[in-house]
């Protein structure tokens, strides 16, 4: 039982709601994960859009949901699209009841486009960075794995502080 003005108490209880809101949000991320149509087209659209932007650098095409770039050639995958990163940060937002349902929607709206701006800057400059002679899976599996996880929890961090309280 919460007492009366208790401040910790209500913090708590706010906290304890946020995380049962997010493991919600986990479980249909899992039940999405499982349900997810394939996405050949997104990924050939992406794989299109990432050849343009590495050709005013180096030699680049795509052909389908392939991307070659000096002579390498890389598979754009549905995880290549940044979706679980979008996934991730969309449920810390509509997790956090403590702001008004608009600021909960401009985020999720606003943290679409920073985590397809991020997504694409990950891709391309993990090519680039591969081709320069870095390791393409530590680029790939360490770095931009934990640096997208990163960007996700300061992009909301960012969000949740900015304002939106009712």
């Amino acid at each position: 039982m919460i007492e009366p003005d208790n401040e910790r108490q209500e913090r708590l209880l706010e906290m304890t709601q946020f995380l049962s809101r997010l493991v919600v949000f986990g479980i249909a991320f899992q039940v999405v994960t499982i349900l997810l149509p394939a996405t050949p087209g997104f990924q050939a659209l992406y794989a299109e859009l990432i050849s343009r932007l590495l050709q005013p650098i180096g030699d680049a095409a795509h052909a389908g949901i392939q991307v070659s770039y000096n002579g390498i050639d890389y598979i754009i995958s549905q995880d290549c699209l940044g979706w679980k990163s979008w996934f991730a940060l969309s449920g810390l937002v509509a997790s956090s009841f403590n702001r008004t349902p608009r600021w909960r929607v401009a985020g999720i709206a606003g943290g679409l486009a920073a985590v397809a701006v991020l997504n694409t800057v990950r891709v391309v400059s993990t090519v680039i960075l591969a081709d320069a002679g870095l390791g393409f899976d530590t680029l790939h599996t360490v770095t931009w794995r934990w640096g997208m996880t990163l960007s996700v929890l300061l992009l909301w961090v960012t969000w949740y502080t900015k304002g939106g309280s009712p």
